[in-house]
């Protein structure tokens, strides 16, 4: 008869029980690995999608922000334009006001209209063209009305 030794197979069982643990302990702990991976992996994609798309939104806002200070260039020098035709024209206002306030037109007007007149479209078509220079507008309408409406007027007279 073949002694059967207890112990050593109990011994044997034990550390194929312990292998085998060990296996699927080994296996289940790479699963997770893998399953982790895939999952990062996905979120780096996502993330590398948000930072593209992030990165174009911060290039259109900089393309944006130069648009607004080209603008804001061309508004400035604008208003330096309106600013020097202001100044100007008031000192022409006061130039004239200067000439207006020594002189008594109504009576010089009595005594020799044709003088007056011509002074006054002079300075009437003047002050127009400074207006059309200030609002840089074309004035085609404006220039051409005022001399037929004066050489009408003239010859009415």
């Amino acid at each position: 008869m073949i002694a059967i030794n207890w112990t050593k197979i109990g011994i044997w069982t034990a550390v194929v029980a312990a292998s085998a643990t060990a296996v699927f302990l080994g296996y289940r702990h790479y699963n997770g690995l893998v399953e982790a991976k895939v999952e990062l992996s996905t979120r780096v994609s996502a993330l590398t999608a948000d930072v593209a798309r992030e990165k174009a939104r911060a290039e259109a806002f900089e393309k944006t922000i130069d648009t607004w200070d080209k603008a804001a260039e061309t508004q400035r020098e604008a208003l330096n334009q309106f600013t020097q035709a202001q100044r100007e024209a008031s000192h022409y206002q006061r130039e004239l006001k200067d000439v207006l306030s020594k002189h008594d037109l109504g009576a010089l007007a009595k005594r020799k209209p044709g003088l007056i007149e011509n002074r006054v479209n002079a300075g009437t078509d003047r002050a127009l063209r400074l207006l059309e220079s200030a609002s840089e507008g074309t004035g085609a309408g404006t220039a051409q009305a005022a001399p037929a409406g004066s050489a009408a007027g003239t010859g009415s007279r």
